[in-house]
């Protein structure tokens, strides 16, 4: 892998972002599957997801270190070092909010009560959606790069970027909807229960914030 991407690296940072980028949503489309087999109480099923998922973490980790190591100072592409890195450092705060909520409720075997888990999935489905047309945002970045940033190829980027924002903002309001509806079952669950189901809804909202900050990074990135 390193040595991969060390090579790619010499000619261009866009492919080893979407490597690292593929690396991080995969995380999220794991998270995906913890978070049914949770549900059901398959703590077994759960506890090797959750493993799996530690393991993709590692590597966006390893190829980050990797992307930050060997990029050299100036690039033939008109991309700016630092905007690379800080584009590089959005990504993998996807793979980092899925490890979170991962640990996080095996730990305590944490799901939401039964009467939630319906409008909790929908709200995690709407979120990983959003991470979904960032990781299309930067797979887009090829047909960037090799039109010259031809008007056509930034339309289309523009587009996903504009969806982004529509995304985020879905998301922000079903957050606010789980958040009531977790409220009248408060005196019914053990107050510490309560305190980390509002910390996971606000974790998995944040894979939307993120997905969304992707896209202006990248707005950022190919707009100089």
């Amino acid at each position: 892998m390193s040595s991969l991407l060390d090579s790619l690296l010499a000619k261009s940072p866009v492919r080893p972002l979407q490597e690292h980028m593929a690396l991080c949503f995969a995380c999220i489309e794991q998270l995906d599957d913890y978070i049914q087999a949770s549900s059901k109480g398959d703590w077994a099923l759960a506890q090797s997801i959750h493993d799996a998922i530690i393991e993709n973490e590692k590597k966006a980790d390893e190829t980050k270190n990797t992307i930050r190591t060997n990029l050299p100072s100036s690039l033939l592409l008109p991309f700016a070092r630092s905007d690379v890195i800080a584009l590089l450092t959005m990504q993998d705060k996807l793979a980092n909010r899925a490890k979170e909520i991962a640990v996080l409720t095996l730990g305590r075997k944490l799901t939401f009560p039964e009467s939630l888990q319906a409008n909790f999935y929908n709200y995690f489905n709407a979120c990983k959606t959003a991470a979904g047309a960032a990781k299309r945002a930067i797979d887009e970045l090829d047909d960037i790069v090799q039109s010259g940033f031809g008007k056509t190829e930034y339309k289309i980027l523009l587009q996903l970027i504009e969806k982004l924002d529509v995304l985020e903002e879905e998301c922000n309001q079903m957050q606010v909807k789980l958040r009531a509806d977790i409220m009248p079952l408060e005196a019914e669950l053990p107050p510490i229960n309560v305190m980390f189901l509002y910390n996971v809804v606000n974790l998995v909202g944040e894979i939307s914030n993120v997905a969304e900050r992707i896209g202006n990074r990248l707005l950022i990135l190919v707009s100089k």
